[in-house]
């Protein structure tokens, strides 16, 4: 009798181990899909407010373990809700003043809250073109200095775009360069996600090679384009009005299929980058004769440093300020 017990636990044990093996390969196939549409073709996450777009986004973007994602975001909130693998840095109207060489290193926010619309989507369309046409160069110097590697260096960049249309979409048509870098963009690992609650809005260009996340969408504008992307009737988009929180339609153009995304529970908070830099006061008449007749004796740098704030005027230090590599 004690070993008849012992059989059926054992029984019960190994079923449940297989329930929960088939629970995490369910878990895991969805997200794999996601992450191969993300760099083969886009992507685009549409849904109602409060509907769960940045949750499944955030689950999304922090499976990608050979990748960078840059999310860019208009709300502050966002920002210290995708955990502490993320850097945050806020970037205003100056950033286009100095425009300085972001090192993407290392999954990061671009937090465009103090920054108009207008002034944001030039700052994003000048990030991405920096970058692009960064990785074509590296391309053709190591063609020319006689490498046979055909493969980019470097990890793969994910932008993933809060309110598309207005940062980049509209532009598309007068930025050429803006074009060329996000059509060609995949050939040198760079893809982009595409979030909005009006994906009637967004620009077909951006859009008719992407693959679609489709929360629940009760806009007659909306459902229209769906129908046309999905191929399905109006009559049969019922089910897209009255999705549950959390859940989405995945498209590849190939199959329909639904997605619960879980809560996101990120570890930490992101944190803001901090740039040092030195202050130098200004040199006496001693200490200029003193260089004069000692040009090679190097200076002592003072060990004072304060970190940049956006806020100060931006004034004569502008050309120090550049001269310092920026560890963004």
């Amino acid at each position: 009798m004690a070993l008849f017990a012992i059989g059926l636990l054992s029984m019960a044990c190994i079923g449940y181990m297989h329930k929960m093996e088939s629970k995490r390969d369910m878990s895991k196939k969805p997200i794999d899909k996601l992450t191969k549409a993300i760099i083969n073709e886009g992507l685009v996450i549409s849904a109602n407010k409060n509907h769960g777009k940045t949750n499944a986004l955030a689950i999304i973007v922090s499976s990608m373990k050979d990748s960078i994602p840059v999310v860019v975001d208009y709300a502050v909130q966002h920002c210290y809700s995708l955990g502490s693998s993320f850097q945050v840095k806020f970037l205003n109207e100056k950033y286009l003043l100095r425009k300085p060489r972001i090192r993407i290193t290392k999954p990061i926010i671009l937090d465009m809250s103090q920054t108009t619309k207008d002034v944001a989507g030039e700052i994003l369309r000048d990030i991405i073109k920096r970058e692009y046409y960064a990785r074509v160069k590296q391309v053709i110097e190591d063609f020319h200095n006689g490498s046979t590697e055909r493969k980019v260096k470097g990890k793969w960049l994910v932008f993933a775009i809060e309110e598309s249309q207005e940062l980049i979409g509209r532009f598309l048509r007068h930025d050429s360069d803006l074009k060329t870098a996000m059509t060609c963009g995949r050939n040198f690992k760079i893809s982009f996600v595409y979030l909005t609650q009006r994906i009637a809005d967004l620009n077909t260009q951006l859009t008719e090679r992407c693959s679609y996340l489709i929360g629940k969408q009760t806009s007659d504008n909306n459902l229209r384009k769906i129908s046309r992307v999905l191929g399905l009737s109006r009559k049969k988009l019922k089910f897209i009005e009255t999705l549950p929180q959390g859940q989405f339609v995945f498209y590849n153009g190939e199959r329909i299929e639904r997605i619960q995304f879980p809560k996101f529970e990120g570890f930490g908070r992101a944190y803001e980058i901090e740039r040092g830099i030195i202050n130098r006061k200004p040199k006496n008449l001693w200490q200029k004769m003193k260089e004069a007749f000692n040009p090679n004796e190097e200076e002592e740098e003072p060990d004072i440093p304060s970190v940049y704030d956006d806020s100060e005027d931006f004034d004569s230090e502008l050309e120090e300020d550049l001269i310092i590599e920026e560890e963004w």
